[in-house]
């Protein structure tokens, strides 16, 4: 291997070593009396995957070009592509899991509203909840058939929804039960209207989001053609 190629790696192993103890500088302390792992990092399996393939990309790139600009711009595209091209279908998934969450809140009421106690409304809810909150629900029906407490059984079901919304519609079931569920149809009737109210909003924010992504794209598609169009027939010019 080139010794200048050889120095260029090592450069960016080490460049890319540096991103990663500063990102792990940046994690939570360990707690007292807990030896200090070697790495502290704090992004999920995912994240970390990420990381590592933005590095070995810009490493790659920059072997077969020894261009450093371009060995740089492939890191960042690839640590940013999620939010640059995976934006609008996460928003989609979210969109979709609220709109579960007002149909299982309105089915959870009208159940109540015939006179059913909250501990079996909430069974008869989950064989018609949407595939996105149904697993979670199923769950909680298992732990409440396995005489589990019902308020531990729905912080669980919080905890495995991991939405704001279901935090608030848990919160609120807790309330009412302390009240032995007196006003529990007047709540729930409230949270699927403000859920209704928020899914209404999100639709019209990511509607809006669309065409600044659309353009984002053709701004991006349009540089990388630029720039292969340079490499291509005038690489003299960009080459410096």
């Amino acid at each position: 291997m080139n010794p200048d190629v050889l120095v260029m790696v090592l450069l960016g192993a080490g460049v890319g070593l540096g991103v990663l103890v500063m990102i792990n500088g940046f994690g939570p302390a360990p707690e007292p009396g807990e030896a200090a792992p070697l790495l502290r990092l704090r992004l999920g399996s995912a994240g970390t995957m990420r990381v590592a393939g933005a590095i070995g990309a810009a490493l790659a790139v920059l072997v077969v070009t020894r261009w450093v600009a371009v060995a740089v711009a492939t890191a960042v595209t690839v640590l940013v592509w999620p939010w640059l091209f995976g934006g609008a279908r996460g928003q989609k998934t979210a969109i979709a899991r609220l709109e579960a969450l007002a149909a299982w809140i309105e089915s959870v009421r009208d159940t109540v509203a015939t006179g059913t106690a909250l501990p079996e409304a909430l069974p008869a809810s989950a064989a018609s909840a949407h595939p996105l909150i149904a697993p979670a629900l199923w769950d909680l029906v298992d732990r409440m058939r396995a005489r589990e407490p019902l308020d531990a059984a729905l912080l669980e079901f919080a905890d495995q929804l991991d939405d704001p919304t279901a935090d608030e519609v848990i919160a609120a079931l807790h309330l009412t039960m302390r009240t032995q569920g007196v006003q529990l149809k007047a709540v729930l009737s409230a949270l699927a209207t403000a859920t209704r109210q928020q899914l209404q909003v999100r639709r019209q924010v990511e509607a809006e989001r669309r065409s600044a992504r659309r353009a984002q794209r053709v701004i991006l598609g349009l540089f990388a053609a630029m720039v292969c169009g340079q490499l291509a027939r005038n690489g003299g010019y960009v080459r410096p």
